[in-house]
């Protein structure tokens, strides 16, 4: 694989490749922390497709309110004052890409065992968001690294790298 390239778009959706691997190697429920003009809307039709639930969770109203034309009856947004309201189930795929930085160690961590794969985007800043002691306590770690924004996922159940 070429690795560490310059994305055209920046920094956005060099996320799109891991997370719909995780997705179509999974089963049950998707969640999302944090809304986004790439992850929202492809996760939403992947769900769709695959009639799965998709839970899309944001604390930016503005962002939030992007979204919030595709709620379905599998689709459903939840604006959230405090990200420690998320509760903590059963799933397939979570999604992390969230603000603040300091509050992704949490989710990952909280999701450990209850997430077939956890998708992290953000992980070439690994020091700036404090991940490599919660990245070490998964028995699989994949970081796809095409892009120099790079993305990792984690599982205790998947053998991720072979995705």
């Amino acid at each position: 694989m070429i690795k560490n390239r310059e994305n055209p778009s920046g920094a956005f959706g060099t996320h799109i490749h891991p997370l719909v691997m995780a997705v179509l190697n999974t089963e049950g429920t998707v969640i999302e922390f944090g809304t986004g003009d790439f992850s929202t809307t492809i996760l939403h039709e992947l769900c769709k497709y695959q009639n799965r639930k998709l839970i899309s969770y944001d604390d930016h109203k503005d962002w939030h309110l992007n979204f919030v034309d595709l709620k379905s009856d599998n689709h459903d947004f939840i604006l959230v004052e405090d990200w420690s309201q998320v509760p903590v189930i059963d799933c397939g795929v979570v999604f992390i890409d969230h603000a603040p930085a300091e509050r992704r160690v949490i989710d990952i961590e909280r999701f450990q065992n209850n997430a077939q794969i956890l998708v992290v985007h953000d992980t070439d800043a690994i020091n700036y968001y404090g991940y490599q002691p919660y990245f070490d306590k998964f028995k699989y770690v994949w970081k796809y690294e095409r892009f120099k924004k790079s993305t990792t996922l984690l599982s205790n159940f998947i053998d991720v790298s072979k995705l």
